[in-house]
């Protein structure tokens, strides 16, 4: 490890309620470990916590992180969270650092193009219509169950072709939340020196990885047998040598590639239609005026690229679901050199946190942060809204590939959804947040569906002008 010493500054304070050998650990795998992340605001820009002995450095403003995202983020590499999510899921795109990570993004970033994604958008609203349209009026929808059924069938029909994917799907959508919760404790608990002992929840994981390794390479075999160009992701990553060596990607890369497009492109998206889901079911108001806009904009016709500009309170909608339930908790990174962020120094190696979650919720920029409400997203401040405030795909170079994707989706199915249902709480039981990983909603999340009549039917005249619309990118949903 580099052992140059950090610039001069004001070193980090260290957060109050350090135990001794355990650090900070209760407080960051205990229930209230969300309301001890927005406390480290209290004690500056960077504050210190330790992992047992192991300090860790997190940032709590805009600044901190834009500094780590963008202007300095190559003397940072991927950390501790990435090197074991790589054990699980391999060096893909997600996990692996530098020009390696750059010419992986390079291979892939046509199939995540606007143009391309926009071309995405029938299968998308066929499929939602589908799955939505079976639900049954008046009983109760599981609805993680659904939303990750919806997301990995759209995902596999968007990026992906054939049975083998949707079989790959299914695998990912069965075994994510035994990934997540066994990478949260190899990451923040004791699963590092507990690991090789056979306990349930490691043959668990265990068998979880080898589903999905198994399901992969079945895919793989079935492009390796016939070699057409499938017009999806696998055939482009598989006909496009590495821009660095010349050489195309073996079994194994491709392995690590494709599970990762997987599990990033159902779990987040899958997660925060759940999200979404909840609050249109607590909040009439919400869903009306989104169902208003929504039959106001199609008129009764299925929904196109082009009809994405006239659905501003979706946009908005979204990014305040965004906003109060990001997906993802923290992230990490370690320096590999001594760096000074917002005055504070941090050595060479140091892990380094920052939050989405917390930072979406700071009042700073976010006045009343715990209430949910679209309407700050169309008011002319958010304009000044500092730029890593709001970081729901991350920023910089390693800002999420699929972030246009994800967007585009979730208007979809959100489009399709207040466009067919009224949507009610199963009971008046609160949904809690569950913090791992990933944000999700406490278990048992489930709604009751009601008819309901658009505002006007579709005409001739209608269809007819959503059959002449551009299939072009330029009006897919994007962030402020």
């Amino acid at each position: 490890m580099n052992t140059t010493p950090p610039p001069g500054g004001s070193p980090a304070a260290t957060a109050p309620g350090r135990l001794p050998l355990v650090g900070h650990l209760p407080q960051l795998v205990g229930p209230a470990r969300m309301s001890f992340m927005q406390s480290l605001r209290l004690h500056g820009p960077v504050v210190r916590i330790f992992v047992g002995p192991r300090p860790v450095y997190v940032l709590n403003s805009p600044e901190a992180v834009r500094q780590l995202l963008q202007v300095q983020t190559r003397k940072f590499s991927k950390g501790r969270l990435y090197k074991k999510i790589s054990m699980f899921i391999g060096n893909g795109i997600m996990s692996s650092n530098g020009e390696l990570h750059m010419r992986r993004r390079r291979a892939m970033q046509p199939a995540y193009h606007r143009n391309q994604v926009a071309q995405y958008v029938e299968n998308m609203r066929e499929i939602s219509h589908r799955r939505i349209a079976a639900w049954p009026p008046g009983e109760a929808v599981s609805v993680e169950h659904e939303m990750r059924h919806l997301a990995g069938e759209i995902l596999s029909a968007s990026l992906f072709s054939g049975e083998r994917a949707r079989v790959l799907a299914s695998a990912v959508e069965d075994t994510l939340p035994v990934i997540i919760s066994g990478l949260t404790w190899r990451v923040f608990g004791l699963g590092e020196l507990t690991k090789w002992i056979p306990t349930p929840g490691n043959r668990r994981f265990e068998a979880a990885r080898a589903r999905l390794r198994r399901t992969t390479e079945d895919l793989i075999h079935a492009y390796r047998t016939d070699s057409s160009d499938h017009g999806d992701l696998v055939s482009l990553l598989m006909a496009t040598p590495d821009p660095g060596t010349g050489i195309q990607l073996k079994d194994d890369e491709l392995r690590d590639e494709i599970i990762t497009a997987f599990i990033a492109g159902i779990e987040t998206v899958s997660t925060t239609l759940s999200w979404a889901m909840h609050v249109l079911s607590t909040h009439a108001d919400i869903a009306r005026r989104l169902a208003e806009e929504v039959d106001h904009a199609l008129n009764g016709r299925p929904i196109t690229p082009g009809d994405f500009d006239a659905l501003p309170y979706m946009r908005a909608f979204i990014n305040e679901v965004l906003r109060l339930h990001t997906p993802n908790l923290w992230l990490i990174r370690e320096s590999t050199e001594a760096v000074s962020i917002e005055g504070t120094p941090i050595p060479a190696g140091a892990e380094v946190l920052y939050s989405p979650a917390i930072l979406h919720r700071d009042p700073a920029w976010y006045p009343d942060p715990s209430c949910f409400d679209p309407e700050r997203w169309l008011q002319p401040e958010i304009a000044d809204l500092p730029r890593c405030a709001f970081v729901p795909f991350g920023q910089g170079n390693r800002r999420c590939i699929g972030d246009t994707l994800a967007m585009t989706e979730m208007t979809v199915v959100l489009a399709t959804l207040v466009g067919r249902w009224r949507v009610e709480p199963t009971s008046p039981k609160r949904i809690k947040e569950v913090p791992s990983v990933v944000v999700h909603p406490s278990k048992g999340l489930a709604v009751r569906v009601f008819d309901r009549l658009p505002v006007s039917a579709a005409t001739p005249d209608a269809a007819a002008d959503a059959q002449g619309r551009s299939v072009s990118g330029a009006g897919l949903p994007q962030l402020p």
